[in-house]
């Protein structure tokens, strides 16, 4: 999917908040949803990287993702993916860091997609009743996360509550808060 109205400003470019862990921020005029996006990355320098989301293209293109890995000298081979829930804003560059060699992608439970599961939620937000509904497609993406990950399966772990994520000095413990 693009977004043709949409552009982005970067804010600033790995930003080091704590030691080994960078930040980088955009403004993004003309999505609906947000008008920033920040990503982050934990370094273990020459050794691994762990991004927190990965962002989208349209709203913030890859930099922060190549130059991230080239400051810290760290290769695809040696970075994982936590993506905190699937929105376009958050996963939409998975599928780039997966094709770069990415080892893994830690990620919630997603259920297989069902057709029906579109027509429930048209339902239940109250968008069926829209007489155009071009609501449908953008649900459907949201709902069909499940087929990002086509080809690339034997690199996904699902994650719940209580699993821990190591990079380095730091452990972070997987904490659900659906809703």
């Amino acid at each position: 999917i693009r977004y043709p109205e949409v552009s982005y400003e970067t804010n600033y470019l790995l930003q080091e908040d704590d030691p080994h862990i960078y930040h980088s921020s955009y403004r993004v005029d003309n999505f609906y949803f947000t008008d920033r996006i920040d990503e982050y990355v934990v370094v273990d320098p020459s050794k691994q990287a762990l991004f927190v989301d990965v962002g989208l293209y349209d709203l913030c293109g890859v930099d922060f993702l190549d130059k991230a890995l080239e400051v810290s000298n760290v290769s695809w081979n040696d970075v994982e993916v936590f993506l905190t829930h699937a929105h376009d804003d958050h996963d939409g560059n998975t599928r780039y860091c997966l094709d770069k060699g990415a080892r893994r992608v830690y990620v919630g439970d997603l259920p297989a997609f069902e057709e029906s599961m579109v027509d429930h939620y048209l339902t239940v937000s109250g968008l069926a009743r829209q007489e155009d509904n071009g609501a449908r497609f953008y649900v459907e993406r949201l709902l069909k996360r499940d087929s990002m990950f086509d080809g690339f399966e034997d690199r996904v772990r699902i994650v719940q509550t209580g699993d821990i994520i190591n990079v380095g000095e730091y452990h972070f413990e997987v904490l659900e808060t659906p809703g």
